[in-house]
């Protein structure tokens, strides 16, 4: 089995630990990665708010960070950059790195690091986390205004580059204006619904139709806040979010993203990413083997295939 995962911190957090990549305290690891069949693994950059006064140099460290772990372990895993990378990998029974950053406080309101990022190897960007920035607002803000000029720019030099734009954590003002402005696709890359449960960072009924009208993808958050409003939850409170989700917006649109490394509490079934295979065969038995491979892999797979160009 192998799978497609979102979203995870555990490049910032190995790094803050002085942890490597291989074998680690953290929720992900290359030694547990490789254990499946040529996972797929997002691999995201987010900054302490006290680093962001200095954001695009520390996030040039963490990915240098990454990129020094991903050449010392070549025989297990590589980054991909396109789909061709990834089928490349998966031919080659390796596991696929794609790297994302988590807020564009990255970009310093200048253009060029936006070029500079996507140089480097990020491909999906996640355009605000819980504060307000020079692109918009996050969703925590609970300010009800759209993108900002930058932020704007900032859609239109995403698309021309084929940057995957990731609307988790922005605010519902901002998601619309990415609607009217965007001529790509764009993900929800660890997002459930707000309906279910009603975390600012959820995403409402039409938010997720909108994402499914435009053929994105939602990734399925495991942080119990965001799946139950007591915050108690097991793989029920997962399964609820996936089948409201697929009612209102089809079984295409779903996708794991499960925030390993960016969240202190997992559901009371999931400890690390080896319970993926527990995940999957809950999914088995809650739904079908389609759809269940749609959701742990299919759905992230056809993305990439369609716009990782």
């Amino acid at each position: 089995m192998f799978f497609v995962d979102g979203h995870c911190d555990t490049i910032t957090t190995a790094l803050k630990r002085k942890e490597n990549l291989f074998e680690n305290n953290c929720h992900i690891d290359i030694k547990r990665l490789k254990k499946f069949k040529s996972p797929i693994e997002v691999f995201s950059v987010w900054l302490e708010k006290e680093k962001l006064k200095k954001a695009y140099s520390y996030t040039l460290e963490a990915i240098h960070f990454f990129k020094d772990e991903i050449n010392k372990n070549n025989n297990y895993i590589k980054i991909a950059k396109t789909f061709s990378d990834i089928s490349e990998n998966i031919k080659n029974k390796k596991i696929s790195g794609i790297l994302g950053i988590e807020g564009g406080e990255a970009f310093e309101g200048n253009p060029e690091n936006i070029y500079n990022l996507f140089k480097q190897g990020v491909r999906i960007f996640t355009l605000t986390w819980n504060y307000e920035n020079d692109i918009g607002y996050g969703a925590a803000t609970k300010i009800d205004k759209g993108l900002k000029p930058f932020g704007k720019e900032t859609v239109h030099i995403l698309n021309k580059l084929n940057g995957i734009i990731d609307v988790s954590h922005l605010n519902e003002k901002g998601f619309w204006d990415i609607c009217d402005i965007s001529d790509k696709p764009f993900i929800a890359s660890h997002s459930n619904s707000k309906n279910i449960c009603g975390n600012l960072r959820n995403l409402s009924d039409e938010q997720i139709k909108e994402i499914s009208r435009r053929k994105g993808i939602i990734g399925i958050n495991l942080y119990p806040y965001f799946l139950e409003n007591n915050g108690k939850a097991n793989f029920d409170s997962i399964i609820k979010h996936i089948n409201y989700i697929i009612n209102i917006a089809g079984e295409d649109v779903l996708g794991i993203g499960c925030d390993f490394d960016g969240i202190d509490i997992l559901p009371s079934d999931i400890s690390e990413i080896s319970d993926i295979n527990k995940l999957y065969k809950k999914l088995k038995l809650s739904f079908n083997k389609i759809i269940a491979d749609k959701i742990i892999r299919e759905n992230f797979l056809q993305f990439f295939k369609n716009n990782l160009l």
